[in-house]
């Protein structure tokens, strides 16, 4: 349960954030502003799932932290950000039309993948590090996967 929830945390955190800068910004409320958040966990938490556990993976293959965490960012991050990048372009596509509810959605959904990517690639391996020693149990109990 704990690491499902550190796991969530950055897709919270990345909620939490568009919503501030929406109200911060006056951008309204509406239906296409409503989705992003559902899409934003659909997409986001996938990002997640795959560095925590890739980042699994290579706890088990070296006990130092800093090569794990170098070959986690160089396989899985990599591919995290390419398709950050990728869906981000898919939805700015939507920026050309000539609603604005749309217009809005296309680059604010743009916008937050690639916050989530980096969220995922950057605040995770910092949480994991530093609650090593709880997730160790975690881990070596779950040695199957």
């Amino acid at each position: 349960l704990k690491v499902g929830l550190i796991v969530l945390s950055p897709i919270v955190f990345v909620i939490l954030l568009n919503f501030s800068i929406m109200g911060y910004t006056s951008i309204p409320l509406d239906y296409a502003t409503m989705l992003v958040g559902s899409i934003l966990i659909g997409v986001g938490i996938d990002y997640s799932i795959h560095f925590s556990s890739r980042f699994k993976k290579e706890l088990h293959r070296s006990d130092n932290d800093f090569i794990n965490l170098k070959n986690t960012l160089t396989t899985t991050g990599v591919a995290i950000i390419i398709n950050a990048l990728m869906v981000a372009f898919g939805f700015l596509v939507l920026v050309a039309g000539k609603l604005t509810i749309v217009k809005r959605e296309g680059w604010m959904v743009a916008a937050l993948m690639i916050i989530s990517a980096f969220a995922a690639i950057i605040y995770l391996p910092s949480i994991f590090l530093l609650m090593k020693k709880k997730l160790n149990s975690f881990i070596k109990n779950n040695n199957k996967s």
